[in-house]
């Protein structure tokens, strides 16, 4: 079997050649690091079986199955994704597609998925063709992403890419004004997108994403959230991981401290500097346990750090924990002191310089100080209020994100207001001496 594969990073593309490799019947005649790059190798060479990647730069997804079979109609493709089938499996089959397959999935999965397809077969997991068949009988609803037309979910697809309307309408080869499907609520008659929507990426409910490069860790980690309802999406190394936020953003993030040719701080620090990414919570795990290690990780932008070795029910506390305190407040009323404004529905933060840029914790944090001006809370008192009712927060995160909130309203003149009291705590002062 002649096999052509195409990712648009190296290391899985070294990886599917070695699985293949390793069976007797089959070898890799090409490898395509983009969907343009792969519909040019299909012309050129002879092959029996695609296997693409789902999401990569140029034509990707089901728009590349639907190319590739439309210039090789008698030819299987084999869809990879990091996500489970239920997000893009359908849209896949409609292409044409003859499988999809996860790429956390086994070795002898993906190479057993390859003989289905090449034998005239279609493909997907037991598991989901269990969930299929039982939704067929229980005669269950349509998930909202499967109602929509393929123009739609394309359309749908390339906001949660994080594309700007213009590319939008240049990639569906539409103007702007049409790039919207008609009656949606997430777009204005203008074409433009509605700007609730247009600061905010698709979420899956209870994605996590685990980025961790011992496997046995990694799956340990992924079937403790899969057992409490999260979906675990598995990653091992950052180009992995850049992949897998590519596809969907997801709701929080596990990063280990050390990854292969890089540290989990270095790509934390990027995710913090990037729009589309800053505002995942991540939690950092590691070996270190020095608190000078623990205060390095919050300053770099972690939302908490889990030491290793650590329990089940520890991580899903301290993961309830840190999206409890993510959740945005809503429907408060404006908070001023002079020229200092603090607008909790809007999420904003202005001042007579201008608008003060926050991190979620740090909007908090000053959210209630202000709300209580001239009050002094102790570090176990701001966790309580301000980080939730739980005890897996230590005191020294409090320290930290009066520095953060300090430094952010320096520019502004602002930061004398948050005043330290010697052995008592911290206070936000209406009129600071």
């Amino acid at each position: 079997m002649r096999v052509l594969i195409a990712d648009d990073h190296p290391v899985v593309r070294k990886g599917l050649r070695e699985i293949v490799a390793s069976e007797h019947d089959m070898i890799v005649v090409g490898e395509a690091k983009s969907g343009d790059e792969a519909l040019d190798l299909a012309k050129k060479l002879d092959w029996d079986v695609a296997v693409f990647d789902y999401a990569m730069p140029g034509c990707s997804g089901a728009d590349l199955v639907r190319e590739v079979k439309r210039q090789h109609p008698g030819r299987p493709v084999l869809v990879l994704s990091i996500l489970p089938e239920e997000v893009h499996a359908g849209q896949v089959f409609k292409a044409g597609g003859a499988g999809y397959i996860n790429k956390g999935s086994a070795n002898e999965d993906l190479t057993g998925a390859i003989r289905k397809v090449v034998g005239g077969g279609k493909y997907v997991s037991p598991a989901f063709a269990e969930k299929l068949a039982t939704e067929l009988a229980e005669g269950g609803e349509k998930p909202p992403h499967n109602l929509l037309s393929d123009r739609e979910y394309r359309v749908m697809w390339l906001i949660a890419s994080g594309k700007h309307i213009n590319e939008i309408a240049a990639e569906m080869t539409l103007h702007g004004s049409a790039a919207a499907p008609t009656g949606s609520s997430n777009f204005r008659d203008s074409g433009s997108i509605d700007d609730t929507a247009k600061d905010k990426d698709y979420r899956m409910g209870g994605a996590i994403l685990i980025v961790e490069d011992e496997l046995v860790t990694q799956r340990l980690i992924a079937a403790s959230l899969e057992r409490a309802g999260y979906q675990a999406i598995r990653a091992a190394s950052v180009e992995q991981a850049e992949a897998a936020i590519r596809e969907v953003l997801p709701d929080l993030m596990l990063l280990d401290w050390i990854l292969p040719g890089t540290t989990g701080m270095s790509f934390l620090r990027h995710l913090r500097s990037e729009r589309r990414t800053r505002e995942i919570p991540v939690i950092m795990l590691t070996g270190r346990s020095d608190e000078i290690d623990k205060v390095a990780g919050l300053e770099a932008g972690a939302d908490d750090y889990l030491t290793k070795p650590f329990s089940h029910r520890e991580l899903l506390a301290r993961i309830k924990a840190v999206v409890r305190r993510r959740a945005p407040l809503l429907g408060d009323e404006p908070v001023e002191f002079g020229d200092l404004k603090l607008d909790p529905a809007a999420h904003r933060i202005t001042a007579a310089s201008g608008k003060i840029s926050l991190w979620a914790t740090e909007f908090r944090l000053l959210h209630f100080l202000m709300t209580h001006p001239d009050r002094v809370y102790s570090r176990g008192q701001l966790l309580d209020e301000v980080w939730g009712d739980h005890v897996f927060v230590e005191d020294r995160t409090v320290d930290v994100h009066i520095r953060r909130l300090r430094q952010a309203l320096q520019p502004s003149g602002h930061e004398k207001r948050i005043e330290t009291v010697r052995g008592a705590g911290y206070c936000f002062r209406a009129n600071p001496g």
